[in-house]
């Protein structure tokens, strides 16, 4: 019989392969987040809800909240924004949707 334990510890090491095979699809070759990333705010605001999945010591997962927070922030300031998408930003800054589930 296999134990609960291990078929968990399996399944969290499969979301965790899959977690940061998505970010590096966003990556360039030298490990950096493509800019490009910043052309589409709907998905960097993904990529950013989706970086609170972390746990401690993920640096990728760290390094994409930064990435995303420091971009989401400059997009939101800039006069040509939507205003919806902006007001959608600065609530996702404030309070990320999966950090107000979990945390």
């Amino acid at each position: 019989m296999i134990k609960p334990i291990t078929l968990l510890s399996s399944a969290k090491m499969r979301v965790e392969l899959h977690v940061t095979r998505i970010f590096k699809n966003h990556m360039d070759n030298k490990g950096n987040f493509n800019e490009s990333l910043c052309d589409d705010a709907e998905r960097m605001l993904a990529l950013y809800e989706a970086s609170y999945m972390r746990v401690e010591g993920e640096e990728l997962l760290d390094d994409a909240l930064e990435f995303t927070k420091t971009h989401l922030a400059i997009i939101a300031m800039d006069p040509s924004c939507d205003s919806l998408l902006r007001i959608k930003i600065q609530q996702a800054l404030k309070q990320p949707v999966r950090k107000g589930c979990h945390g």
